[in-house]
């Protein structure tokens, strides 16, 4: 009985089709229909979360250890071929990391005065660069260990790795900076507040501005 936007036009108590669900529908029967609608998908996001967080609970000790022993401790240090995996591990996990803290967990209830009061701070445009910017860190660092594999094949493969190391850094930074801007420019994002009945939640959104800056950074 619901539009796709979250506007009820069969309803028989719609007042208006350009209000939200959450400020038209205010007998039971509907609120216990959304109730029934939204459970499910509560649901798996609060399992998803939950099973998310406690991967990376184990997984942050061990490769916190692996990391640290490929770049400081001899002689995993010397090569640049394990600095630069080491480099690609710690952005991935960062990114999931900040994808957790800043997206999923933001529809928990025990949490909403959190996330609200970050929206009110106007905190969440900076928050919201965090996440993009080191996900494409992630796939164009793992992009130059690749190329790095690949360079083994060359000649002068060992007398070029740290040239190459240097050079991985800088261009994933520079081939992150697109999207980076596109998220500080073309896209906003917020925390979309739902009303289920007795309890509010907050669940992210964003509005993109400019398609094609959308589909060029998706890219990166």
């Amino acid at each position: 009985n619901h539009g796709s936007r979250g506007v009820c036009y069969r309803c028989p108590h719609f007042l208006g089709r350009n209000r939200p669900l959450t400020l038209v529908c205010k007998k039971k029967s509907c609120l216990e229909q959304t109730l029934v609608m939204a459970l499910p998908l509560e649901v798996f996001d609060y399992v998803q979360t939950i099973l998310f967080s406690v991967l990376l609970v184990l997984t942050i000790p061990i490769a916190s250890f692996v990391y640290a022993k490929l770049l400081f401790i001899q002689p995993f240090s010397k090569s640049f071929t394990y600095k630069l995996i080491a480099v690609n591990g710690i952005v991935t996990l960062l990114y999931c990391l900040a994808y957790i803290i800043i997206y999923q967990m933001s529809s928990f209830k025990f949490l909403y005065g959190l996330y609200k009061s970050i929206e009110d701070l106007q905190l969440v445009k900076p928050l919201s660069l965090i996440t993009p910017f080191f996900q494409s860190l992630s796939v164009n660092s793992a992009l130059f260990v690749s190329l790095h594999r690949v360079k083994k094949f060359s000649p002068w493969s060992e007398s070029s790795d740290q040239v190459f190391y240097f050079i991985a850094l800088i261009f994933s930074v520079i081939l992150s900076l697109p999207t980076l801007a596109d998220f500080s420019f073309f896209t906003t994002m917020y925390y979309k507040e739902s009303d289920h009945g007795s309890s509010t939640e907050l669940s992210p959104s964003s509005t993109v501005t400019n398609e094609i800056s959308r589909l060029f950074t998706s890219a990166m």
